[in-house]
């Protein structure tokens, strides 16, 4: 009889770890959570909808707990869709067969979107003036993403949410109307705190690198801290006073060969005003070209502009003022010399010290 009975209990118990196996490796099919996971996702406005295949329950042996898992779901707002990859929620082990399954938490992957859609399906979440200004700012792009979104006993979001994501082919006109294009980048959000990672862009004619950009919301203000740097480019000096808001004076055709590495920091506010702008930036310039008919009262022989050549310029730039500082060759008419500057805005004033030969 002890035998018979220990025979039973070894086979029960190689049969439960077989079931433990199928369910972690394959999974059994189910229709019983579509309409809770449905809710869920719809529960915050009637405008949304969710379209699921079949859903598949594994068994987490680590932790012991259920999850179940769908492939190429699409979430619908209104006239917009996002497709997703996969989306999947950890279910408490007794909960599936209860009639009050409860959802702990939502994992979902995204095919590739447009930007414009998922602003949209955010707005339907959270309809605030920044997402508003956003979606006017978008011209084009496309947007891939991985979550993980936690929910409170109340089924309200958890603030310990992370997504991932990545960013290309990115269009923006901002509110001056300038174009930043092929804006490229992925990102990390979580609470109050946002990373920009492996960035590129291109404006007025710019291609800007950017390793890790830092971004912290705090009180009615998002801070900025990060750093930019550029390839080798050949453009005017007016581009570069319109970025950085320099008088140069009159400037037509001057050209300058540069590259430059930057850091920098400042505070936006969610009206989108700029305030504590600073930057301190370090350029590499191979060639710069000036010319200005006032150049002749300071150079004898002076004919059609000064060539700097070589140069190594450092920038520290806050709120409007700024010092800049370097050394190169000053070449007036093929005669060249060593030169080494400082010029200084302060306010209204602009202060400038020169040694050269």
């Amino acid at each position: 009889m002890l035998r018979t009975l220990s025979q039973i209990l070894l086979i029960l118990i190689f049969l439960i770890i077989s079931f433990c196996v199928y369910l972690s490796v394959y999974g059994i099919n189910t229709d019983k959570l579509n309409g809770i996971i449905n809710e869920k996702i719809s529960q915050r406005d009637s405008d949304f909808d969710i379209k699921l295949n079949k859903i598949k329950i594994f068994l987490d042996i680590g932790s012991f707990k259920l999850e179940a898992k769908t492939n190429n779901p699409i979430i619908l707002y209104k006239k917009n869709k996002i497709e997703l990859q996969s989306i999947s929620t950890g279910l408490p082990l007794l909960s599936v067969f209860t009639q009050q399954a409860k959802i702990e938490n939502l994992k979902f992957i995204t095919k590739k979107n447009k930007v414009k859609d998922l602003i949209e399906f955010g707005r339907g979440f959270q309809n605030t003036p920044q997402l508003f200004i956003l979606k006017k700012m978008v011209r084009s792009g496309d947007i891939s993403l991985e979550a993980k979104i936690n929910f409170s006993e109340d089924g309200s979001i958890s603030k310990d949410y992370v997504i991932d994501g990545d960013l290309e082919n990115v269009k923006l006109r901002l509110l001056n109307k300038d174009i930043i294009e092929n804006i490229k980048f992925g990102f990390i959000l979580k609470d109050k705190d946002y990373v920009i990672y492996n960035a590129s862009s291109l404006y007025q004619d710019i291609k800007f690198k950017s390793d890790e950009i830092k971004i912290k919301e705090k009180d009615s203000a998002f801070l900025f801290n990060g750093n930019i740097s550029t390839s080798k480019n050949d453009l005017n000096l007016k581009t570069i006073s319109k970025i950085f808001q320099l008088d140069l004076g009159s400037i037509e055709n001057d050209k300058i060969i540069f590259s430059s590495n930057n850091k920098f920091s400042f505070e936006l506010s969610k009206k989108f005003k700029f305030s504590n702008i600073k930057a301190n930036s370090k350029f590499n310039i191979e060639s710069l070209e000036y010319s200005n008919s006032s150049l002749k009262e300071f150079f004898p022989g002076y004919k059609n502009g000064v060539k700097f050549e070589n140069n190594i310029i450092n920038l520290d730039y806050q709120n409007g003022n700024y010092k800049i500082s370097g050394d190169s060759e000053l070449n007036v008419n093929e005669d060249i010399d060593s030169l080494s500057y400082s010029i200084e805005k302060k306010k209204d004033k602009i202060f400038f010290k020169t040694d050269f030969e």
